[in-house]
């Protein structure tokens, strides 16, 4: 079985990119040599060269013009020809040395999807940063790992109009459509925190400030699953959305006078 980890990248220097580098190397009981990194540079600067030398596993660096992240993820989609693929934020990490063991076990029974549990780091109050877990988790791309032609036969790709919220989109069809889906229990994959991130700044807001990208995550998967037949999951996308708004609005944050807006 092979693995090709799908990594977009923009301006990002290597200082931020290089822990991931390294948490993928201490990776214990897997052969690297079933192990690529494809990397795409999405129009940014070219701040870096990948120091393939210094790692045990294959990898590939491609510059695109800037047409965002899922424009990006799509390219490195199309450059794959292992089993599976992964997509990784450049700037996460593996948590634990032997998470490609766990993903590698799971692969070899030729799921079409694989999920996991993930770490997800926060700063508290005093600006210490914390651990949190995220599971059960359906929009987030992190810990995931698809069949590759599971998604060529179904023609899931990610939407290029969205940049924000475009894990909802994606995630959504990859896991609905699976005809065989596990889940890994043991989390091996770290969300990190950046103070400079879109979702960081200012995070209690953050779904406020980017609610027309939520909406438009959603109106594409209602679209997307009708054109697909799947009538019955599309009414289940728009009675979400509906609930999900109504809570989101009456929540303390939304309520404050600073963000009537």
């Amino acid at each position: 079985m092979k693995l090709d980890i799908l990594m977009p990248h923009y301006n990002e220097p290597w200082e931020l990119v290089e822990p991931f580098f390294d948490s993928l190397k201490a990776q214990r009981a897997i052969d690297f040599a079933d192990v690529r990194v494809i990397m795409v540079n999405d129009g940014g600067d070219v701040v870096f060269n990948i120091y393939s030398w210094l790692f045990p596993f294959p990898t590939e660096y491609y510059v695109k013009p800037h047409g965002g992240v899922s424009a990006a993820r799509n390219y490195a989609l199309d450059k794959s020809v292992a089993d599976y693929v992964m997509f990784c934020d450049c700037d996460d990490s593996f948590a634990n040395i032997y998470g490609l063991r766990f993903l590698f076990d799971q692969m070899e029974k030729g799921y079409d999807a694989i999920s996991s549990i993930f770490l997800v780091e926060y700063p508290d109050e005093d600006g210490q940063l914390r651990i949190t877990y995220k599971d059960n988790d359906v929009t987030f791309v992190h810990g995931k790992a698809y069949r590759r032609q599971y998604l060529i036969d179904k023609n899931l790709r990610w939407k290029p109009e969205l940049t924000i919220h475009e894990d909802g989109f994606f995630n959504c069809l990859a896991m609905m459509f699976a005809e065989t889906k596990t889940k890994i229990d043991t989390p091996f994959y770290t969300w990190k925190y950046r103070s400079d991130s879109v979702a960081s700044k200012d995070d209690e807001t953050f779904v406020l400030r980017t609610y027309r990208n939520v909406m438009d995550a959603r109106i594409a998967l209602v679209r997307e699953t009708k054109k697909r037949g799947r009538y019955e999951d599309a009414r289940g996308f728009i009675a979400k959305t509906v609930l999900d708004s109504y809570y989101d609005f009456n929540k303390t944050v939304a309520l404050k006078p600073a963000n009537k807006a």
